[in-house]
């Protein structure tokens, strides 16, 4: 028997904080200096990051775009990617000219490991994804230091499209690498509806950059009200029995490849956009209410904390953030997930199916830490409209599988 809608559990927290969509919309309406929102968000990002090289995007993927776009490289350039990474975005690195060489990630925050990346390097490197997965970190500035002891002339892009908020010794993410990518989807910590953004820490490419991004466009109204519908769609089907459902047919891969392939090559069609201003509007007021937000995270992990068996609580994925930040914090199962997902599931708590979110890109012995990963990971909802009944269904639920 399907649960009641009001004891789901989703692992997507799909609301905006402080006021839902329909209240931001009035608002915005009443708004005169409408298209000044753009430029309000970016320069609230500019003094976020200490930085003035911030482009606004319709979407974070764009980003890689706009960097490989202001970038000379040879063709057949490598570049360095973990794993444990979206598969579907291996066919746009590979529309550039570049060739992904993939990386082993490390079991106790996700990212890259570095002895594995250092041997990989050569003369044909060009480029280094380092992505935080989840917001989770290693010691940045080691791997930095490190790639570009090996390889002065390579370029790092931090992949932060988990991590807005996420620090490192008090310096945020997205400050330590060449080029830094963010996304603002409707499940990021902070969030647009949908849309992006690129800082560039690398001035050597800032003029090519501005050239590049010059011909990029609001999207249209249509486009925007398209934007909002999907919102409240996904709203509807993570928010009631349905996402049950979905997640039971999804199970069935050739369907979930179905639906992935469809979805990201909506999202290649929509390249060359700007963020718009309604877009931006939500993100000037939620970036507002950010730290607020994260505070009320940090009580909810702490109740887990208090909840959870300490055997199960040390089982989660740590990095060596001083600040961290996601929607959610991810636990290594003891075995396959699989089966802790579908008795999840049948308990209306959401943990995601493996390849939902993140995919294998390789299977190959060397890279034995991601797909053991891949194989084990537990994702577990962590929002603030997460109720203290809520937290303790699902630790109790936790407690009996992992």
């Amino acid at each position: 028997m399907l649960p009641l809608i009001n004891n789901m559990i989703p692992r997507r927290n799909m609301k905006l904080y402080d006021k839902d969509l329909a209240r931001y919309i009035i608002l915005w309406a009443k708004e005169h200096n409408k298209e000044d929102y753009y430029f309000r968000f970016r320069e609230e990002l500019k003094k976020y990051f200490e930085n003035e090289d911030i482009f606004l995007l319709g979407g974070g993927r764009q980003a890689l775009h706009l960097i490989f776009d202001s970038v000379d490289f040879v063709s057949g350039s490598e570049i360095i990617i973990p794993n444990y990474y979206l598969e579907t975005l291996i066919p746009l690195i590979k529309s550039k000219g570049l060739v992904p060489v993939f990386c082993d990630i490390n079991r106790e925050n996700l990212s890259l490991v570095l002895q594995d990346t250092l041997s990989k390097i050569n003369k044909d490197t060009k480029f280094v994804i380092l992505c935080h997965m989840f917001g989770l970190c290693q010691n940045v500035e080691e791997f930095v230091k490190r790639v570009k002891e090996k390889k002065e002339d390579i370029l790092i892009i931090e992949d932060c499209a988990h991590a807005f908020g996420s620090e490192y010794n008090d310096q945020k993410l997205g400050t330590f690498g060449d080029f830094s990518l963010f996304s603002f989807h409707a499940i990021k910590p902070l969030t647009t509806l949908e849309g992006g953004a690129l800082v560039v820490n690398n001035k050597d490419y800032r003029n090519d950059i501005v050239e590049n991004y010059a011909p990029y466009k609001f999207p249209g109204r249509v486009e925007i009200i398209r934007k909002i519908i999907n919102y409240y769609l996904l709203l509807i089907t993570f928010e009631s029995p349905f996402l049950l459902f979905l997640k039971y047919a999804l199970r069935r891969r050739k369907l979930r490849e179905t639906i992935k392939r469809k979805y990201h090559s909506f999202k290649e069609n929509h390249k060359g956009q700007k963020l718009s201003p309604f877009l931006s509007f939500l993100g000037y007021h939620q970036l507002r209410l950010f730290e607020r937000k994260q505070k009320i995270i940090f009580f909810i992990l702490e109740k887990y904390k208090k909840q959870l068996r300490p055997e199960v609580w040390n089982k989660r994925f740590t990095g060596h953030n001083s600040k961290w930040s996601y929607y959610y914090f991810a636990f290594l199962a003891s075995s396959d997930s699989r089966n802790i997902e579908k008795n999840l599931a049948s308990k209306g708590i959401d943990v995601g199916i493996k390849d939902e979110i993140m995919d294998l890109c390789e299977r190959n012995e060397n890279l034995k830490n991601s797909i053991d990963i891949f194989e084990r990971i537990v994702q577990v909802p962590l929002y603030p409209t997460l109720s203290e009944k809520k937290i303790e269904k699902v630790a109790c639920e936790l407690n009996k599988l992992i």
